[in-house]
């Protein structure tokens, strides 16, 4: 019989050399940072869309309020979620107006706010020029209002979000032409931040 016997030498180690791993860590390093950008896009897409949502729920409340309630139900800019006040991007607050007058304040403690939303991210902003003193829905759930809110970041138009109000109902701004910029209603592209555009 044979004997034969697999020698093996002392010190051998399995692993990496540190040549292989600095070159996977740079590789590593590489593909992250051509990652990162596109999910700082991601992130700030889904933020506008966030915002541009959470102004519809709010729009929406008050016209299925209005009409549930018989009432005129306003959605107005609010700096403290209890009065009307300041702008878009400070918050705003839906409550049914009792009095009529589209206004809510310190004196009026019998007009129930139905919903605060707070104030937006910084680098981010809601513009509702067509809007300055809030939108009214009336008892039959329409608003003689109409017009644009305006959703941007770093007050970027490319990529921004808009809601457009009309009598009836409230619908996020389409991209007809896929440019990443929404279309106003006259299907031309909306020029600015500012919803006057």
């Amino acid at each position: 019989m044979n004997n034969i016997s697999v020698i093996r030498a002392p010190n051998a180690v399995r692993g990496f050399t540190l040549i292989e791993l600095m070159v996977t860590l740079s590789v590593a390093a590489l593909l992250i940072g051509l990652a990162a950008p596109s999910f700082r896009e991601i992130r700030i897409r889904n933020e506008l869309s966030t915002y541009a949502n959470e102004l519809i729920s709010s729009i929406n409340l008050a016209r299925s309020e209005a009409v549930r309630r018989g009432r005129p139900v306003v959605i107005c800019p609010s700096t403290n979620s209890s009065a009307c006040g300041g702008t878009w991007s400070e918050g705003w607050i839906t409550f049914a107006d009792l009095d009529g007058n589209g206004e809510r304040n310190a004196a009026d403690e019998n007009e129930r706010v139905l919903k605060a939303q707070g104030p937006v991210s910084a680098n981010y902003s809601i513009d509702g020029e067509a809007f300055p003193d809030g939108l009214t829905y009336k008892a039959d759930g329409s608003t003689e209002s109409t017009g644009l809110f305006v959703i941007c970041n770093q007050g970027r138009i490319n990529g921004a979000r808009a809601v457009v109000i009309t009598p009836m109902r409230p619908r996020v701004a389409t991209d007809a032409d896929e440019d990443g910029v929404p279309n106003n209603d006259a299907s031309g592209n909306i020029t600015t931040c500012e919803s006057g555009s």
